[in-house]
Parts: C-alpha cells; sequence; structure tokens
C-alpha cells in the first residue's frame, strides 16, 4: 500500500480511497477481487472520504483527530492527520504527526523524508532536516534522493566539500546520468577552485541533455555555469556561446545577460555588450547599472537597440504553444499588475475568484502551490500553468472587470483538470486507458495555451481602453 501522505492529494483528484489501490505487480485476475479493508481504513473510507472528497479538509480533520484519540498507536491515523495538516498549510501541527510516528517506528523511512522535507522548506530548519536525511541513508543506504537532498542542504549552507561527496553518492547508488546531479556536484567543485573537475561535470550534463530531448529543460545551469567558467578562463567566444544556449533556456535571466555582456565587451564587441547589459537592466539584474554608466554612456540610442535586437534572442523553435504561453505569463503577470494598478480598475471587492486552491502535502509538487515572487523566479522550464493560474487569480481579485476574473477562473479549472488527468496518466496501469488520457492530456494543454492568450488579448484591450479613460 503506498504511503498514507498522499491520501489527501489522491482524494482530491480520485474521488475515492485511494486505500483500494492494488500494486503495481498484481495480476489481473487479483486486480479484479475486491480489496480486503483493514478496520482502520474501512473508517477512514467511511468517515474521512467523503470530505477530502469534497475539499472539506477541516472536516476530515477533525474526523481523523476524533479516530486518533480512541487509538493514539495508529500510524496511519498519523499518516492522514498529516497529510490533512499540510493541506490546511499548517505545518508545525503536521510536523508533530510525523514525529509521533518516527516515535513509535524509528525506522520509517517515509515519515523521516517527510519531515525533513518540512524542516527544509516550511520551518527553517535545515539542521534538523540534515539530521532527517542522515537517518534515512543509515537505514536506506543506497537511497539517491537522499543523498541528494542533504547535498542541496549542504550546499545552502556553503559547505561544499559535504555536498559534493553527497551528489557524487546520489550518481553512484543512483543514476549516473542524473543532470541535476552532476550539474550541482560540478557548481560545488567550482566554489572549491577545482576548476577542471567542475568543468569535466557542466560537460557530462550538457552532453548528456542534448542527446536527450526530454531533458532539455535541466541544462540551464549547466550552460550557465560552464559560461561562466569559460569567462573566469578569458575565454570570452566559448563564454558567449554557452550563454546563448542558457539564455535560449531562459530568456528572464538577468544575470546571463550581463555575463554574456560583459564576455562580449571583453572580447571586444562593445556596442552589442551594452545591448545585453542593458537587457540585464531591464530584468532588474543589480550589477547592470554600474557597467552600463562605465562603458555604455556613449552609445546613443541604446534602448532602441536593445528593443529592435533583443526579441531574436528568445527562440520559440521546438516549444510547444502550451511551453511559450506559460513562460510568457510573466509578460501577462506585468499587464495584469499594471491594470490594478489604475484606481478606475479597483473593485474594493478582494474575495477569491474561485474556491480551487489546491496543494500538495510534503513529498508532492503541487502545481498549485506557488506565489509572484516564486513565479518571477522559475525557469520556463519549471514554469507550471497551475502556478500561473494561481497568481493570476490572486491579483485578478483586485480587478473590477468581470470578464478577466472569470477567464482566470476558467484557467484555473483547466490546469486543475489537467493536473487530474496527469496524475490518472501516470498511475494507471491499463496502456489502453493511459492512451487515452494522454491523448486528452495534450487536448487540455492546447485548450489552456489558447486560454491564456485570450487574456492576453483581453487584458491589453482593456489596458488600452483605460488608458484612453484617463485621458
Amino acid at each position: 500500500m503506498k504511503s498514507c501522505l498522499f491520501l489527501a492529494a489522491w482524494f482530491c483528484v480520485f474521488g475515492q480511497s485511494a486505500f483500494a489501490q492494488q500494486s503495481p505487480k498484481a495480476s489481473a485476475n487479483q486486480a479484479a477481487k475486491p480489496v480486503r479493508l483493514s478496520p482502520t481504513e474501512e473508517e477512514l473510507q467511511k468517515r474521512v472520504t467523503p470530505k477530502i472528497s469534497k475539499l472539506d479538509f477541516r472536516g476530515a480533520l477533525e474526523e481523523v483527530s476524533i479516530m486518533i484519540l480512541r487509538d493514539t498507536a495508529n500510524v496511519t491515523l498519523y499518516n492522514v492527520r498529516a497529510s490533512l495538516h499540510a493541506q490546511l498549510y499548517k505545518f508545525d501541527e503536521a510536523a508533530k504527526d510525523f514525529d509521533n510516528i518516527i516515535a513509535l517506528q524509528p525506522a520509517n523511512v517515509y515519515a523521516l523524508q517527510s519531515r525533513a522535507q518540512l524542516r527544509a522548506e516550511q520551518q527553517n530548519n535545515p539542521t534538523g532536516a540534515i539530521a532527517d536525511w542522515t537517518r534515512v541513508l543509515a537505514i536506506d543506504s543506497l537511497n539517491p534522493s537522499a543523498y541528494f537532498a542533504r547535498g542541496n542542504l549542504f550546499q545552502a549552507q556553503q559547505k561544499f566539500d559535504e555536498a559534493r561527496r553527497d551528489y557524487g553518492e546520489c550518481l553512484r547508488v543512483g543514476n549516473i546520468d542524473n543532470i541535476l546531479a552532476l550539474t550541482q556536484r560540478g557548481f560545488c567543485a567550482m566554489k572549491l577552485k577545482q576548476t577542471d573537475a567542475a568543468m569535466a561535470d557542466f560537460t557530462t550534463a550538457i552532453k548528456l541533455g542534448t542527446s536527450d530531448s526530454s531533458l532539455r529543460g535541466q541544462l540551464f545551469d549547466a550552460w550557465f555555469y560552464r559560461g561562466s567558467l569559460h569567462l573566469q578562463r578569458r575565454k570570452f567566444a566559448e563564454a558567449i556561446f554557452d550563454l546563448d544556449a542558457a539564455l535560449r533556456l531562459n530568456d528572464q535571466s538577468g544575470e546571463s545577460y550581463y555575463l554574456r555582456g560583459y564576455a562580449k565587451m571583453l572580447g571586444g564587441r562593445n556596442q552589442d555588450g551594452c545591448i545585453d547589459v542593458s537587457e540585464a537592466k531591464e530584468l532588474k539584474y543589480p550589477a547592470a547599472n554600474e557597467l552600463l554608466d562605465k562603458y555604455c554612456d556613449d552609445i546613443p540610442n541604446l534602448d532602441s537597440l536593445r528593443r529592435y535586437t533583443m526579441p531574436t534572442v528568445t527562440v520559440t523553435a521546438g516549444r510547444s504553444p502550451v511551453e511559450i504561453a506559460v513562460t510568457d505569463s510573466r509578460r501577462l503577470l506585468n499587464r495584469v499588475q499594471g491594470l490594478v494598478a489604475n484606481p478606475l480598475a479597483q473593485s474594493g471587492n478582494f474575495s477569491p475568484i474561485t474556491g480551487i486552491n489546491y496543494q500538495a502535502p510534503p513529498g508532492m509538487l503541487s502545481p498549485f502551490d506557488c506565489n509572484k515572487q516564486r513565479l518571477e523566479m522559475m525557469r520556463p522550464s519549471q514554469i507550471q500553468v497551475g502556478c500561473v493560474a494561481q497568481v493570476l487569480q490572486e491579483e485578478l481579485r483586485k480587478l473590477k472587470d468581470g470578464n478577466a476574473r472569470a477567464m482566470v477562473d476558467g484557467i484555473m479549472s483547466s490546469a486543475n483538470d489537467l493536473y487530474i488527468l496527469e496524475q490518472n496518466t501516470q498511475s494507471g496501469s491499463d496502456s489502453s486507458i493511459a492512451q487515452v488520457n494522454g491523448n486528452q492530456v495534450q487536448l487540455i494543454r492546447l485548450h489552456l495555451a489558447d486560454q491564456l492568450r485570450e487574456l492576453n488579448t483581453y487584458l491589453e484591450k482593456l489596458q488600452r481602453g483605460m488608458k484612453t479613460g484617463s485621458k
């Protein structure tokens, strides 16, 4: 049986008890037989499942808490309650439930992993998270995810030796072709002045990602770091080549424009370099102003040059309509912010647009767990349409125009449908069902691209109308 921590998400997605799912190894005959539930599972299905299926997480939490009062040593109940606490953003309470599980079962790897994630991501307790990951590795020394997670925490604490060792262990016991682990190990080597080792890791990661198009989105860091390393070595042509590749993956990286511009200047292409640094300034990269003041004052019409030159940098070839639409969501967000700042647009009614507000428990990446700052920092390969919809919804709740709010409500609903279908497709064992779901996923993705484009067009007209009205 899968861990109960995911129950809240499963109930939301499937509208039925996760307890009824068979092991993927079960035969077709076994799958046809009814699953025998334990008394605890039967009671959860009777009392808790209906509330979760209606998104009544507080009611479900009350039911589980009553059950725990009668059975204080039941790990399943603590797991379910931890999931519900996380669903309601009560992360400290979720951590206490994992404390109880670990007290009852000190070798419960899943509880240790979940508590480690809570400590790192929600409780600002990296030391406690490292201790939990270390306990996980004492139980399961061949766990690549634990090595990678602990390496991330060491890296954030600038303990690059320890982080580099953990990334190496992750590669040894897991997938030696893990692009993210290779890139982060290379970054640690770069910080430790081990430039040859860093260059080797970045180059290996780039070769792997270039040979497999599905891994392309993971390559921004590898291209960026290798370009930075080339610049340190004063290999300007190589640095420009790598930073070009990085910008094709993320054209919102101010630092990439800055470094590429600096490399062009050092290589004798001062005007081209100033155009790049000017774009870095537009993206609010702090060091750009100093470089512009020092080297670019004598270039006339720099802003016009940048406007006419920079659009050629954004390479859309090979990207789907959905990737383009979601990546352009930052521009859409800027338009929305300009609108809601206009006093003529303020509604005075700050109630949420819709009831959809999904967040997965620890251990699951939720496409709806996002805010404006996080969206602005994301690379294109990381942006999920649920995140975009949530941020747009939050911004547009201040807007007087009901059509725009309804359009975002539709995007939010489509994003939720997409997430449900994707989860069903991944968990389904029937290939024919998976095929049907896969086709529906593609249709919803295309529909979402159209919805985002239509919203952008509508807001542009609305913005023009308000400017005309204000005159």
